[in-house]
């Protein structure tokens, strides 16, 4: 697991918008852990974990907001 911070954008609406389609990917906003300015970042799923998907999914997700 790990925690970045995120500046500006807003978490809540970011991580409510990532389990859809197309990013399936899935993050806590800060917040759920006292450090509103930072998502918190997860893994598990044993075998069929794709860390290095959903990495990509989320810099995608990232990358359409800066759009």
């Amino acid at each position: 697991m790990g925690s970045s911070q995120t500046g500006e954008m807003d978490r809540e609406a970011f991580a409510r918008r990532l389990p859809a389609p197309p990013w399936r990917t899935f993050l806590l906003p800060g917040s759920a852990y006292g450090h509103p300015h930072h998502i918190r970042i997860g893994v598990g799923g044993g075998v069929e974990a794709r860390l290095d998907a959903g990495l990509e999914r989320l810099a995608a997700a990232l990358s359409s907001m800066r759009s």
